[in-house]
């Protein structure tokens, strides 16, 4: 794919990352290669530069490399001498990364380089998401394939594109691409845990037609609104602990201020990251009349000051918080949608079930199912919501799909059919499966205790690859890694040490 100076350049650390790296501590390996991965960029359904990246250094460390045309690479490595007989197996990440930045962070995910830093024993990112989900396990599936004195049988790397928004990658992988029929996906969060089961998804359009005015009306002011502030967190693993929703906060403070500013209108309102996260911040553009303007504006604040003290200690109230600043300048702003539209919209997004809808009967601590609010759009005539729902029942899903219908024909909406529908992962298999077992053995000895062995409320590729190898036996491990899907990601330093130790103890105990 590329020349022997072009490949030099490729596994060249950039100045500020060999400085970094030389802080970090062992194993040195899964660094450099996470470094050097944070220099591709790995935007969702953008994939194909760091695709041909990890093709290119699957040959320059000596593998077989190759790709499919849902844009996912294999790498494979033979067997070290001795371990000739064990099975194959597969160690399996995903190579995109959520491309979430603070406001007034500028970065630009397409071309920039992360900016990464060592906080105590936390690697984080200046103002962006980290991409440790899951740039670390497919770093550490290359410290393995290129550790000199790891024993193994036969093994495979899997790296599947677009988890983060389709799951395209895992959903339409060749089925004749792997020949492992065990696989260790390396995409969990929580240290000495191995996961055998998760949720499925899927998400929807709710499109409400809007009327749009044909100007702005000179007796009226119009404001820009930033609500700031909120942790955000992964629409899974963070969707039950009572985290603020932008989206949601602010619909909630327009409502109240209609009755009693009944000029208010919608000029804009857009918002959220990306579906997978629960929204941090939200802006809108609204008009309202001029002789009113400075009542509304102490008005909002007054409202987000109620909402901010609900949220102790959940939310940072020192964070949370709302601007708002006159427009004089109307040229590019739209025009505002009517009173009975911006209505309209209001009651949709606060009519919306969001957050955790059902326990899981037999353990009332574990989400089933859930949905997030993550993204909004009012466009010249429509207004669109696109939740996310995951559960780990089927019929609990299909519930909720026809509940989403049914609120929007109530609003007077159109609701899509399913979108990106993902199936769950069932832990029945795993739980009698041959790999679950020596793999709580190495987990107890790397971390000095028993591993939680558990299903997660977040969507893992493991069932999406049942579909096309249905006696694939699977298990996830990984690092700790807290705030994924926000600029507050961080990565535990420490357990990427202990977490590899088990990779490449797993690379060797197979079971036959």
């Amino acid at each position: 794919w590329c020349k022997t100076s072009e490949m030099a350049d490729l596994v060249k650390l950039s100045e500020a990352n060999a400085a970094l790296l030389e802080t970090l501590p062992e194993p040195k390996s899964v660094w450099k290669w996470f470094l050097l991965l944070s220099q591709q960029p790995r935007v969702p359904e953008h994939c194909q530069q760091v695709k041909e990246w990890l093709m290119a250094v699957g040959r320059h460390i000596g593998c077989e490399a190759f790709g499919d045309d849902a844009g996912n690479v294999v790498l494979r490595a033979p067997a070290t001498a001795g371990f000739e007989d064990v099975p194959s197996v597969c160690f399996q990440a995903h190579m995109d990364m959520v491309c979430s930045s603070n406001d007034g962070t500028v970065h630009d995910f397409h071309k920039d380089q992360l900016q990464l830093y060592v906080d105590g024993d936390w690697l984080k990112a200046k103002g962006t998401t980290l991409g440790a989900d899951d740039g670390i396990g497919v770093a550490a599936c290359l410290a393995l394939l290129s550790d000199p004195e790891a024993q193994h049988g036969p093994i495979e790397a899997l790296f599947t594109a677009d988890e983060e928004t389709t799951m395209g990658g895992a959903e339409n992988i060749d089925k004749n691409i792997l020949q492992s029929k065990y696989l260790i996906n390396v995409d969990t969060e929580d240290g000495n845990g191995i996961c055998i089961g998760c949720a499925g998804g899927f998400e929807v359009d709710i499109d409400l037609d809007v009327k749009r005015e044909e100007s702005h009306n000179p007796e009226e002011e119009v404001i820009e609104l930033f609500f700031f502030g909120y942790r955000g967190g992964h629409s899974g693993i963070d969707i039950n602990k009572g985290r603020g929703n932008a989206i949601v906060s602010l619909a909630r403070v327009l409502s109240n201020a209609i009755p009693v500013f009944p000029s208010l209108k919608f000029c804009s309102y857009a918002g959220g990251t990306a579906v997978n996260t629960i929204p941090r911040e939200i802006k809108a553009i609204v008009s309202v009349s001029k002789s009113d303007s400075e009542k509304f504006k102490e008005f909002v604040k007054e409202e987000v000051e109620v909402i901010k003290r609900e949220l102790i200690p959940i939310e940072d109230e020192t964070a949370v918080g709302i601007s708002a600043t006159v427009i004089t300048d109307l040229s590019s702003v739209p025009f505002p949608i009517d009173t009975a539209s911006t209505q309209k919209v209001l009651d949709l997004v606060l009519v919306l079930p969001y957050g955790p809808l059902r326990m899981v009967p037999h353990d009332l601590e574990q989400v089933e199912t859930s949905i997030n609010l993550g993204k909004i759009n009012l466009t010249a005539d429509k207004f669109n919501v696109h939740p996310f729902a995951r559960s780990s029942s089927v019929t609990q899903t299909e519930l909720v799909f026809q509940k989403l219908v049914s609120y929007g024909r109530l609003s007077g909406a159109t609701v899509s059919k399913q979108l990106n529908a993902f199936p769950g992962w069932d832990p029945a298999r795993q739980m009698t499966g041959k790999l679950l077992k020596p793999a709580i053995e190495i987990l107890t000895k790397a971390y000095g205790e028993a591993p939680k062995v558990y299903s997660v409320h977040a969507g893992l590729e493991c069932g999406l690859f049942l579909g096309a190898y249905p006696d694939l036996e699977c298990i996830s491990i990984g690092p700790i890694i807290e705030e994924a899907h926000t600029p507050q990601e961080r990565c535990n330093i420490p357990s990427v040490a202990t977490c590899y130790v088990t990779i490449v103890e797993l690379a060797k105990s197979i079971p036959k």
